[in-house]
């Protein structure tokens, strides 16, 4: 860590830590003025910003350890749980029509297991379908989700 010099100066001064300025500085003679600029976010953010992008990254792996397959066949749709998961979770099903209006399926609202399947009809003027399945396993908590745009 580098050290304050605090003699009165005309201009800007950096509190390095491992070779990343942490904090500026300026000695105005009676007062020492501490605030961050520009040069202290952009070695931060080289610095930080890796690191977080790995801990994000393995969080989302995490929580996002299973997916729904979604296949259409005729007026029927097969909703099933892949994934590296062992236990299921509680299934919510949306139907959106050509207008962008979403509504909930309540009909499909179902657990679902590892490996199993639930079949739906397929809503009437439907052009998409989504679901989601919030479950918990030994892991922990996670979420699937799966989408299908519909001809």
């Amino acid at each position: 860590m580098s050290g304050l010099l605090l003699r009165p100066e005309q201009h800007r001064r950096y509190l390095a830590v491992q070779g990343q300025r942490v904090l500026a500085y300026e000695n105005r003679g009676t007062e020492v003025h501490f605030f961050l600029d520009d040069a202290v976010y952009a070695d931060m953010a080289r610095a930080l910003l890796p690191e977080i992008a790995g801990y994000a990254a393995g969080l989302l792996n995490h929580l996002l350890r299973a997916s729904l397959e979604m296949t259409v066949a005729g007026a029927k749709v097969t909703i099933r749980l892949v994934g590296e998961v062992k236990q299921g979770g509680s299934l919510r099903v949306f139907a959106e029509d050509g207008s962008g209006s979403r509504r909930e399926l309540p009909e499909a609202a179902a657990t679902l297991a590892p490996g199993g399947e639930i079949v739906i009809n397929l809503p009437a003027g439907a052009k998409k379908l989504a679901a989601v399945l919030r479950g918990r396993d030994a892991g922990g908590p996670f979420v699937a989700a799966g989408e299908l745009t519909l001809p």
